[in-house]
């Protein structure tokens, strides 16, 4: 029997997603004309893509909640509310308890995604559109299907899944294991491959539109495969428990690390230049600048030898998220710090709560430590203020903010001078910069959000060739990311000499596990990464990569007391947060504990699948 979205559904699709489509008046809805037009299945697409935009979602607090968890991130308006509310404190473990609001609006909405691309799917074989066209739509729509349930199955592992629509009441569902989601993924993306448009289709049939390609699909799977390298990595310090079970990816030709790892690396190179595997056909490459990645200057145009390109068409955005001026992006406008040099931004944050949402002072430093640049003086002596890398300018303010209480600029050397009465510690840290509108104004995000671009797929051949022993590869790939950044100064000037690897940079496979993690983690800042960097390794690499160093950075002298309630969150007494070191508790938080929501009606869950572990439900 023909499925049927309903109308009214449709119709607040139709409506949600205006921006996406022409300027056209669609007249005459009903049951039998929902799917019969190409015009419609488009819809159908922007339908999905409208359900990105949530404050729960990518655009929002499950984003903004998700990196904290990360202990990279920073959250401004926990100094007072800590205590009280669970979804900070649930971070310091790495992790979202099963009471955390956080956890459950950010569930619903993952699914909201799967369901809206199962709706669309479930109904094409009745639309009397051209086969052809259906099965462009379909690979598209399995497309944001899998990415979406890659993002559920790396935040809770085991989970519903769902490849057909089902009332959104409806969530009482077993779970599947997780290498059972990771091979459905896989059966998408593969499908995606062959099925979604070409560049260049994309253009004739939604011209100006950003949408994702077939090259979209090959981008994201050499990320799967290279997720599944990593946890079969740490087989025995993962969410799992080894001793009761132990994940099968024999469907997809895949039985150790080095298996998975073979094919992200077979998969990468399909799409960087240079290589005898790169397909011809993908146009992308590496913008010539870093700082090209997050220009809005509408005149903003660069030509060099592999041609000219624009702030809004550069050649590195595989996939991204467009934001209009009608779509509301809490992460752009919570990422705005208060009267920084050259915002228009003159509220107070610490009751409108923009701003609330940057990295960390020990993120900060890290970065300067690792390619030095200007130290601070006087009692700011033993830290960094700033980077001989390009890329952390390019990144963070912080430099400056203003003073909300003296009006009056006050400069910041981050992360080292004692809080005085006149300076509100909401006000004293690196805010990022990436993801705000032109005109530096709170209101809307106007720049398009990276999902992923091609330098997560040389990073992704990079960790590939590393964990199969090849480093001298490993660093060639991580150097072409290098040679990006060290052009990435102001037109005319020289190149910057950070960052670079020597040769012998990181001889062995672990000590290059450890600097990728970090190189991953300076270039991709603010952009979703973090949880799954610091989560996908195991709970000893967490320990000694997170937990440790930042235990001791928080015990130095110029981050003591004074700084704990501003740079963290509440602790009780003066001592700061101490990160746990046991990897037995730490492994408790490499996944989200199951969501209220679920376990209260989901009844096909018993106590031993509620993955809530020391939390409380």
């Amino acid at each position: 029997m023909r499925k049927i979205i309903p109308v009214l559904l449709l119709a607040l699709a139709l409506t949600s997603c205006s921006d996406f489509l022409e300027e056209r008046q669609i007249t005459g809805i009903n049951e039998d004309s929902v799917y019969e037009s190409e015009e419609m299945l488009e819809s159908g697409i922007y339908g999905i893509l409208g359900k990105w935009y949530s404050s729960s979602g990518l655009l929002g607090e499950g984003f903004e909640f998700l990196a904290q968890c990360s202990a990279l991130i920073h959250h401004g308006l926990n100094t007072s509310t800590g205590r009280t509310k669970p979804y900070y404190t649930s971070c310091l473990l790495y992790s979202q308890y099963s009471s955390s609001i956080k956890n459950n609006t950010f569930f619903r909405w993952c699914y909201d995604v799967v369901n809206a691309s199962n709706v669309l799917i479930d109904n094409l074989p009745a639309s009397p559109v051209d086969e052809g066209y259906k099965r462009e739509i379909e690979a598209e729509a399995r497309f944001y299907r899998a990415w979406m349930l890659f993002r559920i199955v790396r935040v809770w592992g085991d989970c519903p899944l769902r490849t057909a629509q089902v009332s959104p009441s409806d969530i009482d569902a077993p779970r599947t294991p997780f290498w059972e989601v990771y091979a459905q993924i896989v059966e998408d993306l593969h499908f995606a491959e062959q099925y979604m448009r070409s560049p260049a289709r994309v253009s004739e049939v939604t011209p100006g539109k950003d949408r994702a390609s077939r090259y979209a699909a090959t981008a994201v799977l050499s990320s799967v495969y290279t997720t599944i390298g990593s946890l079969l990595t740490a087989s025995d310090d993962n969410f799992w428990d080894s001793a009761r079970r132990t994940p099968d990816f024999t469907p997809l030709g895949i039985q150790t690390a080095a298996d998975a790892y073979t094919l992200a690396l077979e998969t990468a190179q399909k799409l960087i230049p240079g290589n005898p595997a790169h397909d011809p056909g993908c146009p992308y490459r590496l913008a010539e600048k870093f700082g090209d990645l997050f220009a809005y200057d509408p005149a903003f145009n660069r030509s060099g030898e592999a041609g000219t390109y624009t702030a809004w068409s550069n050649p590195e955005k595989i996939f991204t998220l467009p934001v209009t001026k009608t779509t509301y992006s809490t992460l752009a406008t919570f990422s705005l710090p208060p009267y920084a040099e050259g915002t228009a931004f003159t509220g107070d944050l610490e009751t409108t709560g923009f701003g609330r949402w940057r990295p960390n002072r020990w993120v900060f430093q890290k970065w300067c430590e690792t390619y030095p640049g200007e130290k601070g003086t006087g009692r700011a002596a033993n830290v960094y203020v700033g980077s001989a890398d390009p890329r952390l300018d390019l990144t963070l303010y912080h430099t400056q903010v203003y003073n909300m209480k003296t009006r009056e600029w006050t400069p910041i050397y981050p992360n080292a001078e004692k809080i005085t009465s006149n300076v509100s510690t909401t006000h004293v840290f690196p805010y990022l910069r990436k993801y705000w509108s032109r005109n530096y104004a709170c209101d809307y995000g106007e720049a398009d959000l990276y999902v992923m671009r091609l330098a997560e797929v040389y990073f992704n051949a990079a960790e590939a060739c590393a964990e199969l022993g090849r480093l001298d590869e490993a660093r060639a790939y991580v150097e072409a990311i290098h040679a990006r950044a060290r052009r990435s100064v102001a037109d005319g000037a020289p190149e910057a000499d950070a960052p670079s690897w020597p040769s012998d940079a990181y001889g062995t496979v672990e000590e290059m596990r450890e600097a990728l993690f970090w190189e991953r983690i300076f270039e991709f800042l603010g952009e979703g990464h973090e949880w799954d960097e610091t989560h996908r390794h195991g709970a000893t690499f967490l320990v000694n990569t997170v937990s440790k160093p930042k235990n001791l950075f928080l015990l130095r002298p110029e981050q003591a007391k004074y700084w704990t309630s501003g740079y963290l969150y509440p602790c009780d007494g003066d001592a700061p947060y101490q990160y746990s070191e046991d990897p037995d508790e730490v492994r408790k938080g490499l996944l989200y504990a199951y969501p209220n929501e679920e376990l209260n009606y989901n009844s096909t869950l018993t106590s031993d699948d509620q993955n809530d572990f020391w939390y409380g439900i």
